[in-house]
């Protein structure tokens, strides 16, 4: 079972995953961005007035469950006992 965000929110046209985090940053995923990243998807950040902040990567393969005191939480499969991996990514903006 995933983790559960902070608050999420349905994705725009365009946009795979859009999460909010306790501190009102929304980070979304648009996989159909023109820039790809070294075997990655986009994720935009937005500060809690919508100004848009930041861009990062993260690989194709996982998936944005949660973000949580600056970290970030991507489901990546489940294991053979049916357990969810997730892949923790610490965040920090300067």
């Amino acid at each position: 079972m995933p983790l559960p965000a902070a608050h999420s929110a349905p994705a725009e046209p365009g946009q795979k995953a859009a999460v909010t985090t306790e501190d009102g940053v929304r980070i979304v995923r648009n996989p159909g961005t023109p820039v790809a990243g070294p075997g990655g998807e986009a994720v935009d950040v937005f500060d809690p007035g919508g100004l848009y902040v930041a861009r990062f990567f993260v690989p194709w393969n996982e998936e944005t469950v949660a973000v949580r005191k600056g970290k970030l939480y991507c489901y990546i499969q489940e294991s053979e006992s049916g357990n969810p991996l997730v892949k923790r990514y610490a965040m920090s903006w300067k």
